[in-house]
């Protein structure tokens, strides 16, 4: 059962990577929920990071 987006609250979650705490707001938690989404194991840099690596430059995701 989803917990209620009524209790949620801000929280601090370590990152995997730079093992810096970053903060996952309770409006952030509601927007994973509803995308069935699990928390974040990375901060939003660690993130653009790791994004960055994944997708080259000059490559699209639409289809064309």
């Amino acid at each position: 059962m989803m917990p209620s987006t009524q209790k949620l609250q801000d929280k601090l979650l370590p990152c995997v990577d730079c093992d810096k705490d970053f903060l996952f707001t309770s409006r952030e938690q509601r927007y994973f929920l509803s995308k069935s989404l699990s928390q974040p194991k990375r901060c939003p840099a660690c993130r653009q990071k790791r994004k960055a690596t994944l997708v080259p430059e000059g490559v699209s995701h639409e289809n064309g």
